[in-house]
């Protein structure tokens, strides 16, 4: 299965929710909001510190090896500090959909009701 397709799947799995959405006033995009940003948020520093980590290892390969360990280290140092830039970037989109969705408290409750019926 080709990823066109798995992307296409995804996006059509999620397309009733988006029509739900607006009878519950965004709640549950609301909710899924806080709770990828609450998570991201206690996740995102052991990842970063592992990422910089990764890259002072990188910058010590590169300062202490010969010819052929140069190589690695600067490779090294070039991952980790894409590693670090990817990383702060996921954790400002996870604050960008927090801001868009209106999202400002913890408090994760998924709706009860659709439409009027009791789940």
């Amino acid at each position: 299965m080709s990823l066109r397709v798995k992307i296409g799947a995804g996006l059509m799995a999620l397309l009733p929710m988006t029509s739900f959405a607006l009878g519950f006033n965004n709640a549950y995009f609301t909710n899924m909001s806080v709770a990828f940003k609450t998570i991201i948020g206690n996740l995102l520093p052991a990842f970063i510190g592992l990422a910089i980590i990764g890259f002072a290892y990188g910058l010590f390969v590169y300062l202490k090896g010969g010819a052929e360990d140069k190589e690695k280290g600067k490779t090294l140092m070039i991952w980790g500090g894409l590693a670090v830039v990817i990383l702060i970037s996921i954790y400002g989109i996870a604050g960008l959909l927090q801001d868009l969705t209106g999202a400002t408290d913890t408090n994760i409750t998924p709706p009860t009701t659709i439409k009027g019926l009791n789940i």
